[in-house]
């Protein structure tokens, strides 16, 4: 009879252990699976931010040069024709930079960088008189360079718990 009762506890023991293990296996890989889903939805909205910035300093650059000089009904049909673009671009950079920072955590150093640069560019999209391209893109490429940072390590940690 205790011979039956050691067998069948270590059995159940076993299966309790087994049980826990694959357990903590699927949490690890929910883990990881949301962290790539995370860096994955992060690149795509920091590319369409990057793309859409640009489509914003150029309409306005454009807006400024084509209404110098002209004022009536010639500055209104500049008005007509460069300022929606320019409008629609800026909301679009608005939406994204909010997004991007809801992916972002204000209390990590490295996301907090992009925070900082990401309220700069706001400024100088909208910034008057003058181009701002140059600072806007070596602002951009800060951004890129510290998330290939950011993603590197989230990558790793990623690879690291995902078990198969």
């Amino acid at each position: 009879m205790s011979e039956i009762l050691i067998t069948n506890s270590v059995t159940i023991l076993i299966a309790l252990i087994a049980g826990m293990v694959a357990l903590h296996q699927v949490k690890l890989n929910v883990i990881s699976a949301a962290r790539v889903k995370w860096v994955e939805d992060l690149r795509e909205t920091l590319s369409l931010y990057i793309s859409e910035i640009e489509i914003a300093t150029n309409a306005r650059l454009d807006l400024i040069d084509e209404r110098k000089g002209k004022s009536g009904k010639e500055l209104e049909d500049v008005l007509d024709k460069f300022y929606n673009p320019y409008l629609n671009a800026s909301k679009e950079v608005q939406k994204l930079q909010s997004k991007i920072l809801l992916y972002l955590d204000s209390e990590n150093t490295q996301h907090k960088k992009i925070e900082e640069l990401l309220h700069l560019n706001s400024i100088l999209v909208h910034k008057t008189p003058g181009d701002n391209r140059h600072e806007i893109r070596k602002n951009i490429s800060e951004i890129v360079k510290i998330s290939k940072s950011i993603f590197k390590v989230e990558w790793k940690k990623s690879k690291g718990l995902f078990k198969t």
